[in-house]
Formats: C-alpha cells, sequence, structure tokens
C-alpha cells in the first residue's frame, strides 16, 4: 500500500484535486546452532556455509513477512480518503515470485514481488488490471521503476534508496499495532520519507502489512488491516 518524488500537496488546491493527487500517490507504492566439532573442511569452506545459512534464514524472515502463498487475502479499512481501503489477493506464485491483485474500489493494481536472501522488491507493477493474468514471468520494470519494500538486515537503522519513491528507514522492530482485525506486537516498522510526505509501513511476521499511514502537510490518510486469511 506513496513514496516521493511528486509534487507538494497543497490545501489551497480543490478538495477533489487533492484527493486526486493523494490517490496517485498512494497507487505509486505501491502490502519469511549447531554444537561444535572439528572439521578438516578448508576454513573459506566452513566461512561459505555459514553465509549460506544466514542468508536462507534471512530469505525465510523476509518471507514471512510478505506472505505470497495463493488464496491468502487482506482486506484494509481506510481512514482519511475515499480509496484508503482496500482489499489483497494473492492471485499467481511460483518460484520467489507472487503477484498480487489489490482492488481499491477505483481501480485494480496488479503486481508482481520477488523474495530473495536480501530484499523483498515489487518488480512490476500495471494499473486497470481487471482481467486477473497471471504476469508472473512478464519481464521486470526497469530498475528505476522497481521498488524495495524490506530489505536485510532486519534491524532498525537499515536504509535504502529507491529512485522516485523516497529513503526507507526500519525505524522499530518492536512495533505495536491495533487494527480491527487484532492487536499486532514485535512488528517492523519503515519510514519512506519523500519530498513533501512521509508513509509508515508496518509488517507483522506471519500476516505481512498491518498499517500504512500517510502524511502530508497536515493531511492523514490510513489503512489498517480489518481482516486476512494466509493460506
Amino acid at each position: 500500500m506513496s513514496k516521493a518524488g511528486t509534487k507538494s500537496v497543497k490545501f489551497a488546491l480543490p478538495l477533489p484535486l487533492m484527493i486526486i493527487i493523494i490517490v496517485a500517490l498512494l497507487l505509486a507504492l505501491p502490502v519469511v546452532a549447531t554444537g561444535c566439532r572439528r572439521s578438516s573442511a578448508p576454513q573459506d569452506e566452513n566461512d561459505a556455509a555459514d553465509q549460506n545459512r544466514s542468508g536462507a534464514t534471512q530469505q525465510l524472515s523476509l518471507a514471512a513477512y510478505f506472505p505470497l502463498t495463493v488464496g491468502s487475502t487482506w482486506s484494509y479499512l481506510g481512514e482519511g480518503m475515499e480509496y484508503a481501503s482496500f482489499t489483497r489477493e494473492v492471485v499467481f506464485a511460483r518460484g520467489q515470485r507472487g503477484q498480487l491483485q489489490e482492488d481499491n474500489g477505483g481501480t485494480v493494481i496488479a503486481a508482481v514481488y520477488e523474495i530473495t536472501e536480501d530484499a523483498i522488491t515489487r518488480i512490476y507493477h500495471a494499473g486497470e488490471a481487471y482481467e486477473v493474468e497471471d504476469l508472473l514471468d512478464r519481464v521486470a520494470a526497469p530498475e528505476s521503476e522497481q521498488v524495495v519494500i524490506l530489505r536485510t538486515p532486519l534491524a532498525v537503522g537499515t536504509t535504502w534508496q529507491t529512485q522516485g519513491y523516497g529513503t526507507r528507514t526500519i525505524t522499530a522492530t518492536d512495533a505495536v499495532v491495533e487494527t480491527r482485525a487484532g492487536k499486532f506486537e514485535n512488528c517492523i516498522a519503515v519510514k519512506i520519507e519523500g519530498e513533501d510526505s512521509t508513509l509508515h509501513e508496518y509488517f507483522k511476521e506471519g500476516i505481512g502489512l498491518v498499517m500504512r499511514e500517510f502524511e502530508s502537510e497536515g493531511y492523514r490518510v490510513t489503512s489498517t488491516l480489518e481482516e486476512y486469511d494466509i493460506k
């Protein structure tokens, strides 16, 4: 579910135009020890094995924060704007990729996400996607249009740039979020800073995105989890 590089949203604008601008911003978003023993193996091989295990653990951790199992659904309740409410469903999944169909009542967006060892990336998206079509094998969008949603290490202070979509920083790994779907503890909070706006996204292990909060010059729009079904 807002990135930067957009023009400032001014309250002087007519309300309909303001709403259109904020909708555009939101739609641009863009939501898992072994015992000691002696070994004759060379040290570099042991190091490589350790790195592989570490990478596998990180990938499992990332996947847990962004489930991509077919049939999983999420429903979000919006406040502050008509199109802040939306639903998501995983319609296709294969290998490291999964495709989400997102409907906010105004349009339907198809987005393909890829989970690697160190990042969850939206590699392709298209608006007005009213027909459900398998896009998993589509050529990924240019790197400048891809959006890294979450990356390792999953620790406070981890920061990355996404061209045209602002600077993202993990600000908490123990955030508490209360929604109609329940109270979620130990959420990962990501802050996305743009030129004139700030977006906060909260991810819960085993569930995914549980809340999104957009702020621009005093204007606030939220989308919070209302119902979900993880397959």
